[in-house]
């Protein structure tokens, strides 16, 4: 007799202390979902898929409980403890998608796009030069230094010229290799670099050099702060 009231006594000790696991799969791909939520809702206890969609609780768990499954981008759904061994330990999860009724798409003049950009064509430098450094500070554009090599000049004139055609093989040709070679004039391995401080006035759209000079460099960069300019990095040259 004593016997058969401990087996009772202990029994819902026993329930109570089963695990609760299982795989939540979505219902059109059939592929596991990872960090679905799991949720008891009697027990207030849960826990997220694994990336296979397995879960596994093993906590004190109410055999009556119900098990609230989550996930953004699909329908929440709860299922019964009691009804999970009737689907296999596999839980389904159906995707949320919305529908929108109604869209009426309007004409607003502010979201056209121009077919040409406003620009302003300011007035060109004394000498052509690339690689400078430049900056725009109270109102003016500030230019320091550059490059003014031969080389450059060269392949400006050689393009201008459309000497060659642009073919890649030009070089093999000895009549475009002889062009080249007076383009360049045995100049070939000068390199320029300028030390000015051009200054640009928009209102009255002037170039202006300063009188002040600055070692000759180019491929750098200029900062302005506090009325002062700032030149960094970059190669010095002749």
């Amino acid at each position: 007799m004593k016997k058969l009231l401990y087996i009772i006594v202990l029994l819902p000790f026993i329930t109570n202390a089963q695990t609760v696991s299982g795989i939540v799969k979505s219902q059109s791909t059939n592929l596991p979902i990872e960090d679905t939520n799991i949720y008891l809702l009697r027990t207030h206890i849960g826990t997220l898929t694994n990336g296979k969609g397995e879960f596994s609780l093993n906590n004190k768990i109410n055999p009556n409980d119900t098990l609230q499954v989550s996930h953004i981008g699909f329908i929440t759904t709860k299922i019964a403890i009691t009804d999970l061994k009737k689907s296999n330990y596999i839980i389904s999860l159906e995707e949320d998608v919305e529908t929108l009724k109604n869209v009426t798409v309007t004409d607003n003049r502010w979201s056209k796009l121009k077919s040409k950009l406003d620009f302003t064509k300011l007035s060109p430098l004394e000498y052509g030069i690339y690689s400078f450094g430049s900056v725009v500070a109270n109102g003016k554009i500030y230019v320091v230094g550059g490059d003014n090599s031969e080389q450059w000049n060269v392949l400006t004139n050689i393009k201008s010229k459309d000497i060659g055609g642009g073919d890649p093989t030009r070089f093999n040709d000895p009549i475009f290799l002889n062009k080249y070679l007076q383009e360049i004039g045995g100049d070939q391995g000068k390199v320029f670099y300028k030390g000015d401080l051009l200054i640009y006035d928009p209102k009255t759209d002037v170039w202006e050099k300063s009188n002040q000079k600055l070692k000759k460099r180019a491929y750098h960069s200029i900062n302005f702060y506090i009325n002062t300019l700032y030149v960094l990095g970059g190669k010095e040259g002749l």
